[in-house]
């Protein structure tokens, strides 16, 4: 049969009619390859990087419509290689392609991945943010609350944080925060949820913990705090904070009511004089 097709290839096999239709799917399959390859040019300009992918499908997809045009115009040998050299080069063309957009399926779940991130992170410090901190902190107040397990929480406050912003700039500020989130991350466990409050507060959630344990680790981190001493602009930065400890009670409504518990706690070390802390 290869013999046969091959004599009717090298013997005039089409006829004018096939001819005609042949190569006017051949002008159509070259000004698809040339839209591609006027589209991969852009992309590469722009700076898209799967762009390369569609230059090289372009090209392939070309270079297989113009042999197979070619061998049909009498201009190269006709044989069954130049024949399909149009179908070789959309193959090509059609696994360059899925190659791009396989890529550019990774980069987007990357992107979402990194916005997923960005949602639940405090930009500065790292730490969860205080939406990530209820999603997190919820299922731990339901299983305690179902299965009656101790539960408290931790909230503080960095003492004179606007002082310590207005001597030393943002910038300052902003590694007094930062080291916060380092020495309280320091301290605790894998079950522990640690989040920034906003601002200046941060919050501490601590599963299967009692209300001795709570205030015996926030006075760690009171004495922690304050005997750190962070270089800025050549000048020390001292750092105190408040903090209010709060736990889980038999009957406490919701999540929200114990923090508010925790709240009231601190501003009343606040009212005391800063840098201690209240227990409930």
């Amino acid at each position: 049969m290869r013999a046969f097709c091959q004599s009717r290839l090298g013997s005039g096999f089409f006829q004018r009619p096939d001819k005609h239709a042949l190569m006017l799917a051949f002008v159509f399959v070259l000004l698809f390859a040339g839209i591609m390859l006027a589209l991969g040019a852009i992309s590469m300009r722009s700076g898209q990087k799967p762009a390369k992918y569609f230059l090289l499908a372009a090209i392939a997809a070309m270079l297989g419509a113009a042999i197979s045009t070619l061998a049909v115009w009498g201009r190269i040998p006709t044989n069954e290689w130049t024949y399909r050299a149009a179908d070789i080069g959309m193959m090509l063309d059609a696994t360059l392609l899925a190659l791009a957009l396989t890529y550019r399926f990774r980069v987007t779940q990357a992107e979402k991945l990194r916005a997923e991130q960005l949602a639940t992170r405090d930009p500065l410090t790292g730490i969860d943010n205080r939406r990530a901190f209820h999603d997190r902190a919820l299922p731990l107040w339901n299983r305690a609350r179902r299965e009656d397990r101790e539960l408290s929480l931790i909230l503080l406050d960095i003492d004179h944080f606007k002082a310590i912003n207005d001597t030393h700039g943002h910038a300052g500020g902003d590694r007094v925060l930062v080291a916060t989130a380092r020495l309280l991350e320091s301290a605790l466990r894998k079950q522990d949820v640690l989040a920034r409050w906003g601002g200046e507060e941060f919050i501490l959630l601590l599963p299967e913990t009692g209300l001795s344990e709570a205030a015996h680790l926030a006075e760690r981190l009171r004495a922690a705090l304050e005997g750190l001493r962070l270089q800025h602009e050549g000048q020390d930065i001292a750092i105190t904070a408040s903090f209010g400890i709060a736990r889980r009670k038999a009957g406490q409504p919701d999540l929200d009511r114990l923090v508010a518990e925790a709240d009231e706690l601190l501003y009343r070390s606040k009212e005391m004089g800063r840098n201690r802390i209240s227990v409930a």
